[in-house]
């Protein structure tokens, strides 16, 4: 059975053999990804392990399926993105396609949005209690948003979400999108 520094130098060469078949540099793929270039390089060097942002970023960068850095680093193999299996938003084919990198988002499962969802329970947890969105997310007013929804009952609105639990996911799926989107210094999640 393989080891942490032998799943690591792994992940390197997927890394690598990746790129080289993309026919991209290095700043590319950061780009991309949402993440900082030392991120990558340090994930490539072997350095310590990545965080959920930056196994996320790398994913996207390199083009492969949500979760392909850990399944690397648990002693698997990459998966390439299916591009021609996301091509519209669900429910939604008469709509723009989707931008191809957004599509590691649509596809993310449990594993991938998990660490989002727990640095965001994270905010909530050191807020003071009852805090208004803008204090548990200070700039990020779309967060606050979603969180301040959980009053809308007691200022005689509807909320559109049931449950904490779905704001919070709503929450990492809109930073995962960001990040998707190359705004990741946005979402305020690490890079590295």
């Amino acid at each position: 059975m393989a080891d942490k520094a032998d799943n690591r130098r792994r992940l390197a060469k997927f890394m690598r053999d990746r790129q080289s078949e993309l026919g991209i540099e290095w700043n590319q793929v950061a780009e991309a990804g949402g993440i900082s270039y030392e991120a990558v390089r340090a994930v490539r060097e072997g350095e310590g392990e990545p965080r959920a942002k930056t196994k996320f970023g790398i994913d996207v960068g390199l083009r492969w399926q949500p979760g392909s850095v850990q399944r690397i680093l648990d002693g698997g193999e990459p998966a390439p993105q299916d591009i021609d299996s996301v091509r519209h938003l669900p429910g939604r084919p008469d709509a723009e396609p989707v931008p191809q990198k957004w599509i590691p988002v649509l596809q993310a499962d449990e594993d991938v949005i998990g660490p989002f969802e727990d640095e965001i329970w994270d905010a909530i947890e050191s807020a003071p209690r009852n805090a208004a969105g803008s204090e548990v997310f200070p700039g990020e007013q779309w967060a606050a948003d979603v969180w301040d929804d959980r009053t809308a009952d007691q200022r005689g609105l509807r909320p559109h979400f049931r449950s904490d639990r779905e704001r919070v996911r709503t929450i990492a799926k809109i930073r995962m999108v960001q990040a998707a989107a190359g705004h990741g210094q946005q979402t305020g999640l690490s890079a590295a």
